[in-house]
């Protein structure tokens, strides 16, 4: 990312706290509100949306009007993102359109700003601690309606914003097979791999046995998700053991 670019989690923070807002939901129209030049707006498009520059008239967010409301919050937040890094340093990229543009660093940037804005990581560490271990599968099922955000879009902020790492595992009679996975930076492949086999054996084994175990240095918290038919889904939730412990 080039050093021009800010602190995307810095700014989040601060449009959180200047536009006076304590805790879940973030809503992106509160905080576009803080630019009286700055508006919202809903169409039918082909992409999620864009970001127009008017110069000294202000700006425009324009959305699709057809995705569902989580999609809309992330778009909103991601196209403020452009016009947060056009106060900053006035730069015409920053404004380049729609998500996806070929300016990889300042999508990139969009979206860990994005990441912050909905789901602040001050709120988000702060409710870790108070579920403790033993509410903390059901604050990570919970979490993505509370912010209302996607569940991958929670998921992965948990992984970027804490050492937890959340792991999906798809399990039948033969098979436990990893559907989708979110590392911290704590967590490596090889590290997944070894959970991922250990927790298949006691998941096929028995699989109600007790849902925290400990495997090369992690806890891991396991939750069944649904049983249909044979099929079973599972979520582990995974983080380093204290030292000592």
């Amino acid at each position: 990312m080039p050093v021009n670019l800010p602190d995307p989690e810095g700014i989040a923070a601060d449009l959180i706290t200047r536009a006076g807002i304590t805790y879940p939901p973030v809503f992106p129209d509160k905080i576009t509100k803080l630019w009286p030049g700055l508006r919202i707006s809903y169409d039918d498009l082909d992409k999620e949306g864009f970001l127009v520059d008017l110069g000294s008239k202000g700006g425009e967010i324009v959305v699709k009007i057809t995705d569902v409301t989580a999609r809309r919050r992330f778009t909103i937040a991601h196209e403020l993102g452009h016009w947060v890094l056009r106060t900053f340093n006035n730069s015409k990229i920053a404004c380049s359109g729609a998500i996806g543009s070929r300016n990889r660093p300042v999508e990139k940037w969009c979206d860990e700003f994005a990441g912050a804005l909905l789901i602040p990581s001050a709120w988000l560490t702060q409710q870790i601690r108070k579920a403790r271990i033993g509410g903390l599968t059901t604050f990570i099922l919970n979490g993505p309606k509370q912010y209302e955000v996607s569940r991958d879009a929670f998921f992965q902020r948990v992984a970027q914003a804490t050492p937890i790492s959340i792991c999906e595992l798809s399990r039948d009679a033969q098979t436990v097979i990893p559907t989708r996975k979110f590392l911290s930076r704590r967590m490596t492949e090889e590290n997944l791999l070894n959970i991922i086999s250990v927790t298949r054996s006691v998941i096929q084994a028995e699989p109600t046995v007790s849902n925290r175990v400990v495997v090369d240095g992690f806890v891991v918290l396991r939750q069944r998700l649904s049983r249909d038919k044979g099929q079973e889904k599972w979520m582990l939730c995974i983080f380093p053991r204290a030292a000592g412990t």
